[in-house]
């Protein structure tokens, strides 16, 4: 096997040098974090609540998508990191079935169960 030569060598260099380069410049990539605390805090919560929200969102879905539960149009909001699930059901079993379906629908979420009984 022969050496490369030194201009050979060089452009090898190059496109690797260059494909690391724009491999950097892509949004996905990992880069250092250069926020300050409060920063970082800030964009934690934000990111919780979008989290809690779309959480919330499920959870409704989950809960109108039950065929036990969907006459009762039953709601769940976000309320700082936890889901809040309301409305009135007939029966204890039927609040307590909204909650599983909220806990299942939403794992890592404290659920409150504000369903009344009627």
């Amino acid at each position: 096997m022969q050496p490369l030569n030194l201009g050979t060598q060089s452009v090898g260099l190059c496109i690797i040098a260059f494909v690391g380069l724009v491999g950097c410049n892509q949004p996905n990539s990992i880069q250092a974090n250069a926020s300050t605390p409060s920063t970082q805090s800030s964009d934690t919560q934000i990111a919780q609540t979008i989290s809690a929200d779309n959480a919330a969102d499920r959870v409704e879905n989950a809960l109108e998508n039950d065929s036990t539960l969907k006459p009762f149009d039953l709601d769940a909001d976000d309320e700082g990191d936890a889901i809040v699930i309301e409305g009135t059901v007939r029966n204890a079993a039927q609040k307590a079935l909204a909650e599983d379906i909220a806990k299942r629908t939403a794992p890592g979420f404290t659920i409150i169960n504000r369903i009344n009984v009627r």
